[in-house]
């Protein structure tokens, strides 16, 4: 089957009056064709979001079950979303178990979309807690690092307040397969640095809920911006970033290294 398009966005650059052509659900081919002949419209890559409370009605950390992942990923996949990586917020220790459980079960069927989960939380900063309820923020126990070294739940994320949780226990973390992202955070920068230093590689939502950027005390929006191995989750919806903010984190990031969230 072939189809002919305005724009194509092949993961590197767009091209231009192209036809596409696909068997048994791969791309096998691209051609150029004749402006006249294209139809109106952009063909992308489905997108990978990274951080997805809910959707469709249904939040995880509610509603913990399959089904719920099902809505999820039905509702998400209208606006080009194709995986996902379901987050449970600050939540008990037996919601965390439950979603684990949902989430490997998930992962064992090859339920569509799903390839892993986000634990935003409980290891946070209560000033910068958002809507995290604080009688669920608390430090890393045994408890949760059972959670956390399980090889069944597919891409495991976790984001911490690095001044919650020793760089020791970072390192333990990513040696357990975790990636660690910064957030929800009031750390200095040397804090920061530090997180970055034992294997943490990211930040969750940049700008939002983490200690600012000024002339004396960077801050986490600071090393963030500054740091040019490190990712950076952001939600660009035009309300929780001003768009000169946005800007500035585009300039200020090597190419690929911002990365688009829902935070839905």
């Amino acid at each position: 089957m072939s189809l002919k398009l305005l724009r194509l966005f092949d993961g590197e650059q767009w091209q231009y009056n192209v036809a596409i052509r696909w068997q048994d659900g791969q791309i096998i081919e691209l051609l150029p064709c004749d402006a006249a002949e294209v139809v109106a419209g952009s063909l992308v890559p489905g997108f990978i979001d990274i951080q997805v409370n809910g959707g469709g009605g249904a939040l995880f950390n509610t509603a913990t079950s399959q089904q719920t992942l099902t809505t999820m990923m039905q509702a998400h996949a209208r606006f080009g979303s194709t995986a996902m990586l379901p987050t449970v917020i600050t939540d008990s220790i037996g919601t965390m178990q439950q979603a684990a459980d949902v989430i490997a079960a998930a992962i064992q069927q090859q339920q569509p979309g799903i390839v892993g989960v986000h634990f935003e939380g409980p290891h946070l900063s209560v000033p910068k807690r958002g809507v995290h309820p604080t009688e669920h923020i608390r430090p890393l126990s045994a408890d949760e690092l059972a959670i956390y070294q399980r090889d069944d739940l597919g891409i495991k994320l976790l984001t911490v307040a690095p001044e919650n949780i020793a760089p020791e226990h970072i390192r333990q973390l990513v040696e357990l397969g975790v990636i660690v992202f910064l957030g929800h955070s009031n750390a200095d920068a040397a804090t920061v640095q530090a997180a970055l230093a034992a294997g943490a590689t990211g930040f969750t939502h940049l700008y939002n809920a983490m200690s600012p950027l000024t002339s004396r005390e960077p801050g986490m929006v600071g090393v963030a911006l500054a740091d040019p191995d490190s990712w950076c989750g952001i939600i660009l919806d035009g309300h929780h970033v001003h768009p000169v903010a946005a800007k500035l984190a585009l300039a200020a990031k090597p190419k690929g290294k911002l990365v688009l969230v829902t935070d839905a």
